[in-house]
Parts: structure tokens; C-alpha cells; sequence
């Protein structure tokens, strides 16, 4: 199975995955497509990351990092916590349900929601650093 990232400049790169990695790239784009339209709702502006670029914020190019794209994944896993490693987990690989996981875990979902928020952010910065 393979992937297609596309980058902000309009480049694309397909890497080959697995099919549990690649439902959890796909939900992520979902995530964070949805963030956006909530953060554009909420806050009636939103930057993206055209203009970020053209403000002269630059992002890593994933050719450039040493490790092929399993490999990135895996090192960037094993910088998490073990906790979060067991959410990412059960959410993404396992497909547990995010009101499911809480429950277990004895906390609210939206609790849930926002540390895999802030985990899909940790993974990219990981992942694609800034220079």
C-alpha cells in the first residue's frame, strides 16, 4: 500500500506503507483537515501554511531525512512516552474508539482527543523538523 504526502510548494512524494499506517495517516489528514475548518469557525481566521512559507517559515524535506519512511515512523514512535505510544496504538492500529479508549483510562474523551491532537503534532515535528 502506498501513501502520497503532499507538501505546501505543490510537491508530492508516495511512500510505501502498511495498511495500518496508512489509515493512520489518512485519519490524521481527516483530524487535521477538520481542525482547521473548526479553527476557521471559532476564530474567523486561520494562516496557512502557503502563507507561513511566504512569511519565510521553512519545513524539513523528508527526502532529506536519512531513514526510510517505516524507519521514520519508527524512530519517531520510540521518542513518545510508553503512554502515548499505547494511545496512538489502540487508536490508530487497533481502531479502538476514542470514547472507548477514555472510558478504560477513566478520563473524558475530550481529553482523549486533545493528547492525540498534541501527539499528531509531536510526530510532525519529529518527523519533519524545522531547519
Amino acid at each position: 500500500m502506498e501513501y502520497t504526502y503532499r507538501f505546501v510548494t505543490g510537491e508530492s512524494r508516495t511512500i510505501p506503507v502498511s495498511p495500518e499506517q496508512h489509515r493512520m495517516l489518512q485519519n490524521e489528514d481527516r483530524l487535521e483537515a477538520n481542525n482547521e475548518q473548526t479553527h476557521r469557525t471559532r476564530t474567523g481566521r486561520f494562516i496557512s501554511l502557503n502563507l507561513a512559507m511566504e512569511e519565510g517559515m521553512q519545513f524539513a524535506d523528508p527526502a532529506s531525512l536519512p531513514l526510510p519512511a517505516a524507519e521514520q515512523v519508527r524512530w519517531a514512535l520510540a521518542q513518545l512516552k510508553p503512554e502515548q505510544r499505547q494511545l496512538l496504538r489502540a487508536v490508530y492500529w487497533e481502531g479502538v474508539p476514542v470514547g472507548e479508549f477514555a472510558r478504560k483510562q477513566g478520563v473524558s474523551q475530550s481529553a482523549v482527543s486533545h493528547r492525540l491532537q498534541l501527539l499528531r503534532r509531536r510526530m510532525k515535528e519529529i518527523l519533519f523538523p524545522p531547519s
